[in-house]
């Protein structure tokens, strides 16, 4: 093998002296790596499937399948000092009957859970993983999560996000 210029994406090639064939040689390990990190940012971003597969130029059901063997191992999160600071918590639908309950303080993930719904018992399952009491929450005000931090946190102050105050006011409102 011998190097043999670039292709179109600037990837070095090699060819092969007896049988003449050019190839390209792919790191696996890297391949992998990466679609591991583009998994855990999508878990924990904002960003749809479809928004990712369009910019990564790939049809949804191809990230899919990049995703799925990561289903089995859950990525554990970096444990953050979260006492006296503002934490948000919310819930995302990951499928029908899969949901995963995300807590963010400081602009970073700070927890999760997985759940298969939003409801009192998974809040205040993934509430005992804090290991402290926030200085407040923000939430978007489902009744089983206020009911968990209420319990699991007498005397935080909760807050409702405006975004969902929004969202709901909208709802009811007409359009005319």
């Amino acid at each position: 093998m011998q190097k043999w210029g670039k292709d179109a994406r600037g990837n070095i090639r090699f060819r092969c002296k007896n049988c003449s064939t050019s190839i390209i040689r792919k790191r696996l390990d890297l391949t992998q790596k990466y679609k591991e990190i583009l998994f855990v940012n999508w878990l924990l971003g904002k960003y749809s499937k479809d928004e990712i597969a369009s910019e990564y130029g790939v049809s949804r059901r191809t990230l899919v399948n990049w995703f799925s063997s990561f289903w089995n191992d859950e990525p554990i999160p970096k444990q953050t000092n979260i006492s006296s600071k503002v934490v948000i918590i919310d819930g995302k639908y990951i499928a029908k009957n899969g949901c995963v309950l995300v807590s963010v303080c400081d602009k970073k993930v700070s927890s999760w859970y997985f759940s298969q719904r939003e409801n009192f018992s998974s809040w205040l399952a993934f509430f005992s993983s804090f290991k402290q009491i926030p200085f407040s929450i923000v939430c978007d005000g489902q009744k089983g999560m206020i009911k968990a931090i209420k319990q699991r946190f007498p005397g935080v102050i909760i807050q409702r996000c405006q975004f969902h105050v929004i969202k709901y006011i909208r709802s009811k409102l007409t359009k005319n």
